[in-house]
């Protein structure tokens, strides 16, 4: 292929320096920092080629839109990135690394030598279009793998809760305490015979009424019941005693199905309200760290981020809506080199610690010294921004 010329050669070199922009932009950003490198010295080594420099200019515009992509999709959230995914940027920064170890071994032969391989050059070109279909074909995979991971997983944590019986209801005996008991008469527990549909019944010698449990039979049964007083006096009447809302528990016996308690008598005396079942939930508060002044120092995992502003330049360029243990805020991240970034965080953090006014910004936390990428957590309302902010 002839060398490039007239109007074509500076269209090119205008593209190349737009992508040299987009290389800096992209170079900040960590995840393709590596990858953005090495196709930065892709399009250096492009200058210095004239035959086939059309197709060359080409390839690595594709692997700069598909850098631009993964950093549009992993934006605000690439401290979560699944391995798969990492996994996949690998194989696309050793395809890039291939492009330039080849094109940098063209570009320092005579063009003597290039045009006697212009055959050999054209099909290796082909073949690093093939190798990026792959590599953008993998981006596609990574992500409908977590999604099977995802959904299997939550099915297993569903699973894992219907089958563990620890943490659907903890069974608990206890009797009412308007009951007065004088004098002990018998004691039902699981040694008494059991039916078939799991009724146990236990007849005493001392008394003519019986008490009858019904439930679902399981393995380990019923634990024993304390010995309930011939005397018991309720202030609750009627022949069967269930769930009772009186007594401040919640009535389950329509969500229970067959696991309902209750207790018969013939006789007028001996009404005995039967245990109940009482339900634990497992209470867990958010509680962040706190530093020493006071101040509230949270970590990535401790919010939910719901979605970024759409301002571009200014002091709120890049912020984000999220929700902390409920409550919904704004998040401001500091990307960028490690430095320069945390040096602008603790002058904004010190800025935010001397506001006292209502009618501004207020900083209700910041990032831990372990976050990778540091940032301040706002109240939502007001949004003006006090002194000494750029």
């Amino acid at each position: 292929m002839p060398p490039v010329i007239g109007v074509d050669a500076l269209q090119l070199a205008v593209d190349a320096a737009a992508a040299t922009q987009e290389l800096a932009n992209l170079a900040s950003f960590v995840p393709v920092a590596i990858a953005a490198g090495i196709l930065l010295e892709i399009f250096r080594t492009i200058q210095k080629i004239q035959s086939n420099k059309a197709e060359c200019e080409r390839l690595a515009s594709r692997c700069l839109t598909i850098l631009g992509r993964a950093r549009d999709q992993m934006d605000g959230r690439w401290e979560d990135a699944p391995p798969s995914l990492l996994k996949a940027l690998k194989t696309f920064e050793a395809t890039l690394e291939s492009v330039h170890v080849f094109l940098a071994c063209e570009a320092s032969k005579d063009w003597r030598t290039r045009l006697g391989r212009k055959r050999t050059i054209e099909k290796a070109l082909n073949n690093f279009a093939v190798r990026l279909d792959d590599a953008e074909r993998s981006f596609q995979i990574a992500t409908l793998i977590n999604i099977h991971y995802a959904v299997g997983d939550k099915k297993k944590d569903t699973t894992s809760q219907l089958h563990d019986p620890a943490s659907t209801l903890s069974i608990q005996t206890f009797f009412p305490p308007k009951a007065t008991c004088s004098r002990d008469v018998f004691s039902l527990s699981t040694q008494g015979p059991v039916t078939g549909s799991g009724t146990a019944v236990r007849k005493d010698s001392d008394m003519s009424d019986s008490s009858t449990l019904v439930g679902s039979a399981t393995s380990e049964g019923f634990a024993a019941f304390s010995p309930i007083s011939e005397e018991c006096s309720v202030t609750r009447p009627g022949s069967a005693a269930v769930f009772s809302n009186a007594a401040g528990v919640t009535d389950y016996s329509k969500s229970l199905g067959n696991q309902r308690i209750h207790t018969t008598a013939p006789s007028p005396k001996g009404i005995v309200e039967s245990p109940m079942y009482k339900v634990k939930a497992p209470a867990h508060k958010f509680q962040p760290v706190v530093d020493g002044d006071g101040s509230c120092r949270y970590h990535q995992s401790d919010m939910v981020l719901r979605g970024r502003s759409r301002i571009q330049e200014g002091w709120w360029a890049g912020a984000a809506q999220a929700d902390i243990d409920g409550q919904r805020v704004l998040v401001k991240r500091y990307e960028g080199p490690r430095d320069t970034a945390r040096e602008r965080w603790r002058h904004d953090v010190e800025v935010f610690r001397r506001v006292c006014d209502a009618d501004l910004a207020h900083m209700l936390g910041y990032s831990q010294d372990a976050c990778s990428t540091p940032f301040i957590v706002l109240a939502s309302n007001p949004t003006q921004l006090p002194q000494g902010l750029a």
